[in-house]
C-alpha cells in the first residue's frame, strides 16, 4: 500500500494534532486503496493506531501515537473522516495546547468520554496550597466554560476535569442532560454553592468524584437524594470529618481518599450509614499523623458486600480488604 503525500509541514501537523480538518491534503490514487471497504481500513488502522482514544500531552509515547494518526488522517479525506469518527475518549492536556487555549482544539464529532487536565495545577493544593487558593491565580487563559458550553459534545457522557482554575458551572450548562460520569478535582471556582445548583440540574448523573477544602454538608445530600436519584458512585477527595448516616440512599459505593496533614484526625463519627451501602473504600496517606476511628464502633449494614481500608505512610503502604464482609 503507498500513500501519495508530501511531506507534511509543521503547522500541518500542528493543525491536525487539535483535530481540524486537513486542506489541500493529496487524495490517495491508487484505486485499490481508494475502494477499500470502510469496515477493512478500520481493521488496518487498528492494527497501526488506537483508533477510539486520542491524547495530547508531554508523554513521547503518545506523541508518536498521534503522529501516526496524522500520518494516516493526511492520506485523504475519507481516511481523515474515518480516523475522527471512530475517536470515543479524548485526553487533553491545557498545558500542551498552543497558548494554553482549548480555542485550538476541535473535539471529534463522535466523543463519548473527554479528560481535560492542566498539569500546571494538577497537584498544586498540596504542593502549594496558597497558588491554589489565592483567587488572583484562578485567571486563566484556556477558556474553558466557552470551550465546553460551545463546542459539539452532544455524545459526552463522561467529563473528567482537574486542575481547570477558570472552569465554573456555566461551562457545564449545556451538559447537565447528558452526563452520566463526573470528575470535578482542584478546580477551585466550583463552591459548595455551585457544586449545590449543578446537581439538581444533573437527573442522569450515576457517579461523581468532587473535592473542595470545605464540608460535604447534610445540604449536599438532601439535593443529591431529591434531584440526583440515579447517582450510586460518590468518590469524595481531601474532605473532612464524613457523617455515614447522611449518605443518600441511592449511593451504594462509597470512597473517600483523604491526606490528613494533622494530629487527632478522626476519620468518621460512629453513626451507620444507610442500608443501601454496598462498597466502602477509605483512602489515606498519612503525612505527619494517624487517622483515628470513632471510639464507638461503627456498626454497618448487612447489605456491605466490599469493604477496603488503604493506609499509606511514606513509602509503606497497608490495606485491608473484605470483599465480602459480614457485619
Amino acid at each position: 500500500m503507498q500513500r501519495y503525500i508530501n511531506n507534511p509541514g509543521f503547522s500541518q501537523l500542528r493543525s491536525l494534532a487539535f483535530n481540524n480538518t486537513p486542506k489541500n491534503t493529496n487524495r490517495c490514487k491508487t484505486d485499490i486503496v481508494q475502494n477499500l471497504p470502510t469496515e477493512i481500513l478500520i481493521q488496518i488502522f487498528g492494527n497501526i493506531i488506537s483508533t477510539n482514544f486520542m491524547r495530547i500531552c508531554d508523554d513521547d509515547e503518545f506523541f508518536i501515537r498521534e503522529m501516526e494518526r496524522i500520518l494516516i488522517r493526511l492520506t485523504c479525506k475519507r481516511w481523515n473522516h474515518i480516523v475522527i469518527s471512530l475517536i470515543s475518549h479524548a485526553h487533553y492536556d491545557i498545558r500542551k495546547i498552543k497558548k494554553h487555549k482549548l480555542e485550538y482544539v476541535v473535539p471529534p464529532p463522535t466523543l463519548k468520554s473527554l479528560n481535560i487536565i492542566d498539569s500546571r495545577y494538577l497537584y498544586v493544593n498540596i504542593c502549594d496550597p496558597h497558588i491554589f487558593y489565592d483567587p488572583y491565580n484562578w485567571i486563566s487563559e484556556s477558556e474553558i466554560n466557552e470551550w465546553l458550553y460551545n463546542k459539539d459534545l452532544k455524545y459526552v457522557k463522561k467529563l473528567y476535569l482537574y486542575g481547570c482554575m477558570d472552569l465554573t458551572a456555566d461551562g457545564l450548562s449545556n451538559l447537565f442532560d447528558q452526563l452520566v460520569d463526573l470528575s470535578i478535582v482542584n478546580c477551585p471556582q466550583i463552591t459548595e454553592k455551585s457544586l449545590s445548583l449543578m446537581l439538581k440540574k444533573l437527573k442522569n448523573l450515576e457517579s461523581l468524584t468532587i473535592n473542595t477544602d470545605k464540608f460535604f454538608s447534610s445540604k449536599l445530600h438532601e439535593i443529591i437524594e431529591a434531584f440526583s436519584p440515579k447517582l450510586c458512585n460518590l468518590k469524595l477527595i481531601n474532605f473532612q470529618l464524613m457523617d455515614l448516616c447522611c449518605l443518600p440512599k441511592s449511593v451504594n459505593s462509597f470512597i473517600i481518599c483523604l491526606q490528613i496533614p494533622t494530629y487527632d484526625n478522626q476519620i468518621f463519627t460512629s453513626t451507620p450509614p444507610p442500608n443501601t451501602l454496598k462498597r466502602l473504600d477509605f483512602l489515606t496517606h498519612l503525612t505527619v499523623s494517624y487517622p483515628s476511628l470513632p471510639r464507638d464502633t461503627i456498626k454497618l449494614p448487612s447489605t456491605i458486600e466490599y469493604l477496603n481500608i488503604s493506609v499509606k505512610i511514606g513509602s509503606t503502604h497497608s490495606r485491608i480488604t473484605l470483599p465480602f464482609f459480614t457485619p
